[in-house]
């Protein structure tokens, strides 16, 4: 996150942003192998990566997401 946060500092004003995601609980074989319940499926943290590929407003650069479902 400190990286991208810098990263995001180093690219202001060029139209490119740096964002991170970080989900929470995602149904997946690890998972899988703890006692822990998955909040939600990969096709819904990748639909929040897509809105901020495509949707995201220039004041969330340097952002971190959290996903928790």
């Amino acid at each position: 996150i400190g990286f991208a946060k810098s990263l995001a500092e180093e690219v202001r004003g060029s139209g490119v942003q740096v964002m991170t995601v970080s989900p929470g609980g995602v149904d997946t074989r690890m998972l899988a192998q703890t006692p822990f319940r998955p909040a939600m499926g990969t096709d819904e943290v990748a639909r929040v990566v897509g809105w901020c590929v495509a949707e995201a407003p220039d004041a969330m650069n340097g952002s971190d997401v959290e996903v928790f479902g």
